[in-house]
């Protein structure tokens, strides 16, 4: 068994930069549909820890809850951690907060651990370097 698998999104790319022993699957600009879409055939979610992070690139067009509840149910660990999405893009004119709620609900659900983000860069997504040290330490667990 994997000791520690990281997927999802750009942040999920940058989070793995930091944990180098950690297994990746990670595409830049992913949705939570799209991620399921193009990885979850063919990427068996087991691992010791597993890190998810998603729903900074979802729009009102994605059924957001639908497709992480279905990545969350075929995910076998002994802990899960979520990245909260610290924002979106403006273009999807969604608010962050009903991705956020969305996914505390489903860490809820399985006794998950949520890990927001702290530090942001100015887009107002993604982690600064701090953010992801601060990331990469709370994952360690």
């Amino acid at each position: 068994m994997l000791e520690c698998l990281i997927v999802g999104d750009g942040i999920a790319a940058g989070l793995a930069e930091r944990r180098p022993e950690c297994k990746t699957y990670s595409q830049e600009g992913l949705s939570s549909q799209k991620w399921n879409k193009e990885f979850m055939k063919k990427t068996p979610l087991v691992a010791k820890r597993v890190i998810i992070s998603l729903g900074s690139h979802d729009h009102f067009y994605i059924y957001t809850e639908t497709e992480l509840r279905i990545l969350r149910k075929l995910t076998e660990a002994d802990k899960v951690y979520w990245i909260l999405p610290a924002g979106n893009e403006p273009k999807f004119q969604l608010d962050v907060s009903r991705t956020q709620n969305i996914i505390r609900r489903i860490a809820a659900d399985y006794d998950d651990v949520v890990l927001p983000i702290s530090r942001v860069e100015e887009d107002g997504i993604n982690p600064n370097a701090n953010g992801y040290k601060m990331l990469a330490e709370r994952i360690k667990k």
